[in-house]
């Protein structure tokens, strides 16, 4: 990367996306690794901020699969994959994807810790390499589940109401059925015969 001034921009654009498209197909350290390449090719590469306007009209189609670089038409695309990155599984990656999205900038919204800007690809690999079995950082601890309280259903109705549902009931035919908390459980106690003449009355 060294000598991009011998690289043409059509094929810088091409192993950008490819670097791009790669981040989704491996695990998050060597995704790291590959971001922070990325975001070097991003800065060498003024040109490669076409890659981000997903309503640039490119000539021609794009061709992922093509051998050459040089003609796979990679300005007629966007780095999509970075939108899937802001929803990585690891956090580090998702700071770095939404960093890349944003340009890479080196200050205000989307910018990279200070700290994490000077290592290189393979430092930053190595930083939160998965060999040891460890997940970096720590997973964090899980949130205490909050016990729900069950409110009594007196207290969502008020007196006025209950009164007046209770006077209502007792001028009507079904004055027997009393305005209590254990109204539905005693109306399903009660046998088919009853409940077709309270449906009879009711009609």
């Amino acid at each position: 990367m060294k000598m991009y001034y011998n690289v043409s921009v059509p094929r810088a654009l091409a192993f950008i996306k490819r670097l791009s498209t790669l981040t989704l197909q491996v695990l998050h350290p060597e995704a790291l690794g590959l971001l922070s390449a990325l975001r070097q090719l991003v800065h060498s590469f003024p040109k490669s901020d076409l890659l981000f306007d997903a309503e640039t009209l490119g000539s021609g189609t794009f061709f992922p699969e093509l051998a050459d670089p040089e003609h796979c038409n990679a300005h007629a695309t966007a780095l999509y994959e970075l939108h899937t990155l802001r929803r990585h599984y690891h956090p580090v990656v998702r700071k770095y994807g939404n960093h890349i999205c944003h340009g890479a900038p080196s200050s205000g919204n989307g910018q990279l810790p200070l700290e994490m800007t000077k290592l290189s690809p393979e430092e930053l690999y190595n930083a939160y390499d998965a060999g040891l079995m460890k997940f970096i950082p720590d997973l964090p601890k899980e949130a205490p589940k909050t016990k729900r309280v069950q409110v009594p259903y007196d207290e969502f109705v008020q007196d006025s109401i209950t009164q007046d549902a209770s006077n209502m009931l007792e001028n009507s035919s079904l004055g027997n059925i009393s305005m209590t908390t254990d109204f539905y459980s005693g109306n399903k106690k009660r046998t088919k015969k009853q409940q077709l003449k309270c449906s009879k009355k009711i009609r």
